[in-house]
């Protein structure tokens, strides 16, 4: 089972026309929206999702958080309500753990075809697009993922030697418009 982290913006773009021209199949696409893109991103997800169907891959899954009661509080409502800013502005990452890395497990936990992975103990593939230029992220990464019993993370940007102009180029050639920046608008 393979599934993709997308992130709406030029890395995991580029990763998914890669995973596709290396014939790496892919079963779901997951974009953990935390409610803040700018409007670009939503844009670009439809533009996207088009050249997915015409390829034969999964269309783009929205993924979000959730509170006990079913609600779904966008990072900028919960920064609003607590009067605080996001967590990055004070060098953690505590947004990206709630609102996209938690959304994505969520739904992973529910997806059948995952649970029989797990059931059968083997361990769901996730692809994340750190490019070649982010080595420090995929060595703090490789820490965690040894550890996780339940994903094996892939960083095939990284592996390929693609940075950030490569995946430009890739995105252009596989004639696709280029995504812009992909993260919430205030941050």
């Amino acid at each position: 089972m393979n599934v993709v982290s997308f992130g709406g913006g030029t890395n995991s773009t580029a990763m998914i026309v890669g995973m596709y021209l290396h014939k790496i199949p892919i079963d779901l696409i997951l974009f953990a929206d935390p409610g803040a893109e700018p409007p670009h991103t939503y844009e670009y997800i439809e533009v996207f999702d088009k050249w997915l169907a015409k390829h034969g891959l999964p269309e783009i899954t929205p993924v979000h958080c959730v509170d006990k009661d079913g609600n779904r509080p966008t990072l900028e409502q919960e920064c609003l309500r607590s009067g605080t800013l996001p967590s990055i502005a004070y060098g953690f990452k505590k947004c990206s753990l709630k609102h996209k890395i938690g959304p994505q497990e969520k739904f992973c936990n529910n997806h059948p075809a995952c649970r029989a992975e797990w059931a059968a103990g083997r361990r769901v593939h996730k692809f994340i697009g750190y490019d070649a230029g982010e080595t420090r992220r995929v060595q703090h990464a490789a820490l965690v993922d040894e550890a996780n019993k339940k994903y094996e993370n892939h960083y095939p940007l990284y592996e390929w030697g693609w940075d950030r102009a490569e995946c430009v180029r890739v995105i252009e050639r596989a004639g696709l418009p280029r995504p812009g920046k992909s993260s919430c608008f205030f941050c």
